[in-house]
């Protein structure tokens, strides 16, 4: 059973999921904020290059999960771009991720 959420936390749950394809563990994310408890988000990304338009695509959705009172935490993984993309010397990626 679903649990009830008052309209104020509804709005925030709809924020919370509003443009995803997928949600997985909605009785927790209900539950979550019927406790008035903000969720925690992790984002991550391999800056294999440099950013571009297609960064606002996630962008967007992070500014979601801001506006719906989210703690939101952000990983620019350079050892994991290191990895993908031999390419890239240590000081191109520390470059990239300044950027």
């Amino acid at each position: 059973m679903a649990v009830e959420l008052n309209p104020e936390q509804q709005q925030t749950y709809d924020l919370i999921l509003r443009n995803l394809q997928e949600k997985l563990g909605d009785d927790k994310l209900r539950g979550l904020l019927a406790s008035n408890k903000h969720p925690e988000v992790y984002w991550g990304t391999a800056t294999t290059g440099k950013p571009h338009i297609a960064y606002f695509v996630p962008m967007a959705k992070v500014a979601d999960f801001l506006k719906a009172g989210c703690k939101v935490s952000i990983l620019f993984a350079d050892l994991h771009a290191y990895l993908d993309n031999m390419k890239s010397t240590w000081e191109l990626l520390q470059k990239r991720v300044v950027y």
